[in-house]
């Protein structure tokens, strides 16, 4: 599952231009794997950084937390909307 991810956007690629995308696995603790990230178009580098990934031990258990989420949401979809504004503040 990835808990993380910081990526440093160095040039844009016109559409169209084939992108290539690396990981690396840099470093493990446990069960959380960090890996060093690059993309590159057909002329440079175009993006770096780091993304973190943890390996889930209770497959079973997660899957289960991320249905009961998806209920959730599809009941507070039903609600009325709310005002973004923050409590006491009017939203004119």
């Amino acid at each position: 599952m990835g808990t993380g991810v910081d990526v440093r956007h160095l040039a844009a690629t016109p559409p169209g231009m084939r992108v290539r995308a690396t990981a690396v696995l840099m470093q493990t603790d446990g069960h959380r794997c960090l890996f060093e990230v690059e993309a590159w178009d057909e002329v440079e580098k175009i993006a770096e950084g780091r993304h973190e990934r943890f390996l889930v031990a209770d497959l079973a258990g997660f899957l289960e937390r991320a249905a009961a989420k998806t209920t959730r949401g599809a009941r507070l979809a039903l609600l009325p909307a709310r005002s973004s504004a923050p409590r006491g503040v009017s939203a004119r």
